[in-house]
Parts: C-alpha cells; sequence; structure tokens
C-alpha cells in the first residue's frame, strides 16, 4: 500500500481513486484533501509513491485523451484559418475581377507606310498583354520602374503617331500575362467634333477623321465615319435628366454628345450603330 503521507506545501489537488473521477486531480481544501486521504479514496497528488495500475492506467487513458482533443482542437482551428484565408482571397479575386471586368481596350489603326494610331480617346483603365510589352515596336510602348525594392512603381509609356500616354500599373496577372493599369496623363488629337457630325458631308466628315489620325491621302465617307464613330462612341447609353454644358471652346462639341445621346435626323434618340448603318445606304464620296 502507497505510504500518503501529507505533502510540505499542498497545491489544493489530490488524484481520485474511485468512482467516475478516477484518476483524474481534484481540486478541494486541505482538510477535505486530508480525509479522503485517509480514507483511501484518494492520494495526494504529489505522492511519490506508487499507484495502482487502474489508476495509472486511466491517468494514461485520460493523458492520451486530452492529447487527441488538443490535436483535434488544432487541426479544427487549421481548417478554420485556412477557410477564412481561401475565402479572404476569393474575396479579393471577386473584388479584383470586378474592378477590372469594365476596363476598356486601347483601339488602335495601322496604316500602311503612316504607322499605327489610337483610333478612340484613352481608357482611364486598360490592360496590356506582356506580349504587347515585350514586342511591341521600337519606341511604342516603354517600361518604366520609378523607385528601388518593394517601393518601386511600374509605368508604361506609349507613343502612337497621333498619341501619347503613361499609364502606371496597378496589377498583374501573372498566369495570364496581363498587366492592369491606369492612365496617369496622355496628349491625344484635339478635334472639335460637333453633335450633330452624322448629319455632315463628307467634305466636312473627312478632314475631322483625318484630323484624329493623322492620315494622309484618300479617304471615303464610310472610313471616316467608322473613325469619327470609334471616337465619340459612348459605352454606357443611359441618358442623364439634365443636358450637360459644353466645355469651353467646344460648345455643341463632343461632351455634350455624350451626355446627350444619340439622336437621328429627325430628333429621335437613336444608337451610334443605326447611325452608322443609315450613313452607309447614303452616296460616299471621295474628298
Amino acid at each position: 500500500m502507497p505510504v500518503n503521507r501529507e505533502p510540505h506545501i499542498y497545491q489544493g489537488y489530490v488524484i481520485s481513486q474511485i468512482g467516475q473521477q478516477l484518476g483524474q486531480e481534484v481540486y478541494m481544501d486541505f482538510k477535505n484533501a486530508q480525509n479522503c486521504v485517509m480514507a483511501g479514496t484518494h492520494r495526494w497528488a504529489d505522492d511519490p509513491t506508487d499507484m495502482s495500475n487502474v489508476v495509472r492506467m486511466q491517468i494514461a487513458d485520460n493523458d492520451a485523451a486530452l492529447a487527441a482533443q488538443v490535436e483535434a482542437d488544432r487541426l479544427h482551428n487549421e481548417k478554420l484559418k485556412r477557410e477564412a484565408e481561401e475565402a479572404a482571397e476569393a474575396q479579393a479575386a471577386a473584388a479584383l475581377a470586378a474592378r477590372y471586368a469594365n476596363i476598356k481596350s486601347i483601339e488602335i489603326r495601322k496604316i500602311e507606310g503612316q504607322g499605327i494610331f489610337l483610333t478612340r480617346p484613352w481608357p482611364d483603365e486598360t490592360s496590356f498583354t506582356a506580349e504587347v510589352v515585350e514586342d511591341s515596336p521600337p519606341g511604342m510602348v516603354t517600361e518604366v520602374w520609378i523607385g528601388e525594392g518593394d517601393g518601386a512603381e511600374n509605368f508604361l509609356d506609349i507613343k502612337f503617331a497621333n498619341a501619347e500616354a503613361r499609364y502606371k500599373v496597378t496589377g498583374y496577372d501573372e498566369e495570364n500575362g496581363i498587366f492592369y493599369a491606369e492612365l496617369l496623363s496622355a496628349s491625344s488629337p484635339d478635334v472639335d467634333i460637333p453633335a450633330n457630325w452624322r448629319e455632315l458631308s463628307h467634305l466636312q466628315l473627312i478632314p475631322l477623321a483625318k484630323k484624329i489620325t493623322g492620315q494622309d491621302g484618300s479617304m471615303k465617307k464610310a472610313e471616316a465615319v467608322e473613325i469619327l464613330e470609334a471616337w465619340t462612341k459612348v459605352d454606357d447609353q443611359v441618358r442623364t435628366e439634365e443636358p450637360a454644358q459644353a466645355t469651353e471652346g467646344q460648345e455643341g462639341g463632343q461632351q455634350e454628345n455624350r451626355d446627350l445621346g444619340f439622336r437621328d435626323k429627325s430628333g429621335n434618340p437613336t444608337t451610334p450603330e443605326a447611325r452608322a448603318q443609315e450613313a452607309a445606304l447614303e452616296d460616299f464620296g471621295d474628298d
């Protein structure tokens, strides 16, 4: 039988040797603990003597169960953390996709012997493939880094025959090789295009189109209409309640055209596509 001597400093715990608490440490005041130890139902927690096999096995089972629970909790917490990280990544990816869902491409036209021309105003946000950056003609797309280390910023300088711009790279899709960028500064043809340009004759349309592209030589009315259609194209056809004021020096100009929407010759609302089809039926004259 173990010798249950009273400890020099009682910590408040004894080990139960009976009942449902067999092998477990039980907290009780010293007087009760002393009575239980004397009755043989408990032993001092720091008793150095051997304990019965039943108690020892139960303690081993308790330790194993506790270790299993700790491991289960660890795995559960890791799973919750992983799921939270995946949800955060998915949310960030969805937010990024939503941001870039409606970005516009830079629209250009290549004219043999004259170069590449911007055929629509620079979009506020756009995207580039890595091939465009790497394989563009010399001087057309230049990648610029400003700063050093993690604070360095990436820019793309673009130069066409009739326009220049600088874009700041805001993201890079490494899997698909796509740069995302926002417009910082730009210059482009300053062309005063009246709101009713579709009603003008070819003698008036063709010079406007040539001023946009910088093109020399012959041009048909159909080509001029196509160029002006692209330059004045409005992505959002929702009309505002109040017409916007024309910008200074552009009375009745392009800004007014964007805000008022498109109308046919009778003044009824229409779309650029419908007006282009109508123009295609007219006589096309050379300049």
